[in-house]
């Protein structure tokens, strides 16, 4: 069992959120290129150097615990059985993780997803962390067929098309009154419908 964090630990755990929240409104109000580390401090009544104590930038603040989700991912994916098939591995790996944000009592998430997805200067960002995911997600489906992720078509099309349904679960389920669950599920049975997640998924020989 994990030892309980410690004064001092807990101390900065309650720092860490603090100084995220601040940054998160003000991202939210002002943008996110707007708003400036002092801002933050002053918001969160902390001094300019305790902030860089606790992150190193602006977009440390912002990303959180997301790039540690998509390790986490591929690691989930390395350690799959071999038997098992790799689109319900994926759907099911990348339901978990998009309706984290959203079942999240966390008021820090939904704000992430929301600036990720809707400030301009942060789009590129979130454009690049949907490309890192698709490449994750391609070599899985690469590595079941036995094939190379970098020129393997199918493998790609399949993950385009899986994390396409994640950006549009993040985007559209508040707008359309439904949960970003309901839209998942609808979007995956909609590509199986269309046998999408069952064609090609064969293991298949690179050609000569």
């Amino acid at each position: 069992m994990a030892a309980a964090p410690n004064r001092r630990e807990r101390k900065r755990e309650q720092t860490r959120r603090a100084l995220t929240l601040a940054a998160l409104r003000l991202f939210r109000e002002q943008g996110f290129e707007a708003t400036t580390v002092e801002e933050i401090a002053a918001a969160s009544d902390f001094h300019r150097a305790t902030f860089f104590r606790v992150f190193e930038s602006k977009e440390d603040v912002l990303l959180g615990d997301i790039v540690e989700r998509l390790e986490d991912m591929r690691a989930t994916f390395r350690a799959a059985s071999p038997a098992e098939d790799p689109w319900a591995i994926a759907r099911r790996v990348l339901t978990a993780e998009a309706t984290s944000f959203e079942d999240s009592d966390d008021e820090l998430d939904p704000l992430r997803v929301r600036l990720l997805t809707t400030d301009p200067v942060l789009q590129p960002r979130f454009t690049a962390m949907t490309l890192a995911w698709e490449r994750a997600v391609a070599e899985l489906f690469a590595a079941s067929a036995g094939v190379d992720p970098d020129t393997d078509v199918t493998s790609q099309v399949l993950a385009t098309a899986m994390i396409g349904v994640v950006r549009t679960a993040m985007l559209t389920a508040s707008p359309s009154g439904k949960s970003a669950r309901q839209i998942l599920e609808e979007g995956f049975d909609l590509l199986e419908a269309g046998e999408l997640a069952r064609g090609g998924l064969t293991r298949r020989s690179p050609p000569l």
